[in-house]
């Protein structure tokens, strides 16, 4: 079952990706304008919620991802991730303890929760919320006893599994310039298959359904394309800014069109003896 699961996730991935380098080749055939991709690097605090609780600081995590916006609310976003986190609990006589490494390649679905707000030309904030499914590639080494963990003991090794996942993310981004936008995100991912509660390493049977990697962080994200033939991402855009630049710029051509420059009562776009 976990390897027809993790067949169709990587199925699905591959979908995705196809159909994103599609998109960014043809650049949208969606009647809208061509618009920039986005790269981001991002890096903050992991945290597992499963069998044993987190230290603090539990972990740390690191990431790379690729956004296109599809038209101006839904995008979709190709995510890299790796992190390190660990775990000590006592429980009654009972001490647990964990370390644990997770890889991850997530497909996201993006939607811009502000893409409506036609108030100005171009977009300060960006909220958004993602949903997707991927791929983990993940192992935990773990130790139960029931006397302190001393730094001196050994963990038992964890094998490594591969797991299709699921996962979900909100976050803020705040535009700086054209080119370059910051942001505060948090992540979820929850794994899929019979290794479900193991991401800690430990499965002892609590009433946790499955362990939950969180991962919060900062990101500093570029746009990347020619400036001249391609506009910024579309969720930081106002849909109708097209619009009202035309209806701004044939305003304008009516006020020259309707001047009477030398006062004969005769406007100048239809004066045939001007400064007259």
């Amino acid at each position: 079952m976990t390897k027809r699961s993790t067949l169709l996730m990587a199925f699905s991935l591959l979908l995705s990706l196809s159909l994103f380098a599609q998109e960014a080749e043809e650049g949208g055939n969606y009647g809208t304008p061509k618009n920039m991709l986005e790269v981001g690097l991002s890096g903050g605090h992991v945290f597992i919620s499963g069998d044993v609780s987190p230290t603090l600081p539990a972990g740390f995590g690191g990431g790379i991802h690729i956004r296109k916006a599809i038209d101006y609310i839904f995008s979709v976003r190709l995510d890299g991730f790796y992190s390190l986190s660990e775990g000590e609990e006592q429980i009654g006589n009972e001490f647990r303890r964990y370390e644990s490494a997770f890889m991850a390649g997530t497909a996201f679905g993006v939607i811009s929760a502000n893409s409506l707000r036609f108030n100005s030309s171009v977009r300060k904030t960006n909220l958004y919320g993602m949903v997707g499914e991927g791929a983990s590639y993940y192992a935990a080494n773990s130790l139960v006893k029931n006397e302190p963990i001393r730094p001196s003991d050994e963990l038992n090794e964890g094998e490594y599994n591969v797991s299709p996942h699921i996962a979900a993310g909100v976050g803020i981004a705040f535009r700086l310039s054209p080119r370059v936008n910051i942001g505060l995100e948090h992540q979820a991912f929850s794994t899929v298959g019979n290794q479900a509660d193991r991401l800690d390493g430990l499965d002892l049977g609590t009433n946790n359904f499955r362990d939950v990697l969180n991962y919060t962080s900062l990101k500093l994200n570029f746009n990347i394309g020619s400036k001249s033939k391609l506009s910024e991402p579309l969720y930081w855009i106002n849909p109708l800014d097209n619009i009202i630049t035309d209806l701004t710029a044939m305003k304008e051509d009516n006020k020259l069109a309707l001047q009477d420059s030398d006062g004969d009562g005769v406007i100048d776009a239809i004066d045939q003896d001007p400064n007259t």
